[in-house]
């Protein structure tokens, strides 16, 4: 898997998840969602800070207040630099399974910023960056800080199954940034739609054991996310997986969710989006977008115009 080159044209991932297929298009009657303004950017794990740093002012600017509409978060994360992508942070030192990425706008000043949590798909390599490249590089437009955990990269799926540290990363990222809790959104491609679900679409249990590994891993924070997306979806709602958790709706929730799941004409993931879709039209999503990559397999393919506009779909999204 080739990293994006900065500052040159797009470069097409050899492989982003897993497998994929069939189609269809739905919205559902929910009262459509608000609209919202955005910002953010990349940041690069082998970036150093200045070797030089200006003095302080005689008096330090107070950190942006918290409130009921952000995190508050503030200092930032070490050598994590605006405008740059960081690769494979290590949330808990000494644990492999808390590698994570991220990218913070390049115009970060600590007003309350957008945030996307990305869970990969099965790249094949113990560094699975591919998603969160095309996530943060090509459909951001520096408009959301990204995250992206890697999991337990030997689970058979480059950790795309096995996450067990996805709410605890995020929950880094919120105190180190200031966060807009009105604009969090989840985007998950083919394998990390199974971490994806439990993850966004859930609101119980609380915690679930991984398929592999047993890890105990934190779900149910349907509430906390504006809008979702699915691209290239090898999971769904209705799976077995999922049988032993419940979701609210709309109503229940308090505000109307937005959903996207966009998949390939030649995958075999029409199934997949399909139920993704009807899940989100019953429990009052609104808009809910599915959408068919015209000759596309089961990976998206450059330009990547449909992640792209799932991303506008979450510019255009946010919780009263």
């Amino acid at each position: 898997m080739n990293r994006i080159p900065l500052g040159v044209g797009l470069v097409v991932f050899s492989v982003l998840g897993c497998t994929g297929g069939g189609g269809s298009t739905g919205t559902s009657s929910s009262t459509p969602a608000t609209t919202a303004s955005t910002s953010t950017t990349s940041t690069t794990s082998s970036t150093s800070p200045p070797a030089t740093q200006p003095p302080p002012p005689a008096t330090p600017p107070a950190p942006p207040a918290s409130g009921p509409s952000s995190s508050g978060g503030t200092g930032g994360i070490p050598g994590v630099v605006p405008g740059t992508p960081s690769f494979g942070l290590t949330y808990k030192v000494g644990d492999p399974n808390s590698l994570y990425d991220l990218y913070v706008p390049k115009g970060y000043t600590g007003a309350p910023t957008g945030l996307v949590l990305a869970f990969h798909g099965v790249e094949g390599t113990a560094t699975p960056d591919g998603w969160f490249q095309l996530c943060a590089l090509v459909c951001n437009n520096d408009r959301f800080i990204v995250v992206a955990p890697y999991g337990d990269v030997n689970d058979g799926g480059s950790g795309a199954w096995t996450q067990p540290y996805g709410r605890e990363i995020m929950d880094l990222v919120r105190s180190k940034y200031n966060v807009d809790d009105k604009r969090e959104y989840m985007a998950a491609i083919s394998g990390g739609c199974l971490p994806g679900i439990f993850f966004a679409l859930t609101s119980a249990p609380a915690t679930y054991a991984s398929t592999v590994g047993g890890f105990p891993t934190k779900s149910g924070y349907q509430s906390d996310f504006a809008a979702v997306g699915f691209c290239a979806p090898a999971y769904s709602p209705s799976d077995p997986d999922f049988s032993g958790t419940t979701s609210l709706t709309a109503t229940k929730l308090g505000f109307t969710p937005a959903l996207w799941a966009d998949y390939g004409s030649l995958s075999q993931n029409g199934p997949q989006a399909d139920d993704l879709a009807a899940f989100g039209t019953s429990h009052g999503y609104s808009p809910v977008k599915e959408v068919v990559r015209p000759n596309e397999g089961h990976p998206p393919d450059p330009p990547y115009t449909y992640e792209v506009q799932m991303f506008d779909m979450f510019a255009a999204t946010k919780k009263p």
